[in-house]
């Protein structure tokens, strides 16, 4: 919903009642889907609870160097790329049981 009133509100504002150049500069057709938060948080929540001495900083650098490519700085790390690492996190501590 938040998605679409965002969109609508670009739209709006460039005029066209299209996606104009604001819109597009704005990074309209590449906003972020609020489907991927519950993915997110449940694989933040399995690894934590199988690692309940973790805090979370700790939990999320950690998923971070597990993930590939490692040399990006972690601000910039999109969500899958992070969730590959909690992926990967999982399956490690999976394997150590």
């Amino acid at each position: 919903m938040a998605y679409n009133n965002a969109l609508k509100a670009l739209t709006s504002f460039a005029g066209t009642g299209e996606a104009g150049t604001l819109a597009e500069s704005l990074g309209a057709y590449n906003m972020r889907d609020p489907e991927r938060i519950d993915e997110m948080l449940d694989l933040i929540r399995e690894v934590w609870q199988d690692n309940p001495d973790l805090r979370l900083g700790q939990l999320i650098m950690n998923a971070a160097r597990m993930r590939e490519p490692t040399a990006e700085n972690i601000f910039y790390i999109e969500d899958g790329s992070l969730a590959k690492g909690l992926r990967r996190y999982l399956e490690q501590i999976k394997t150590k049981e």
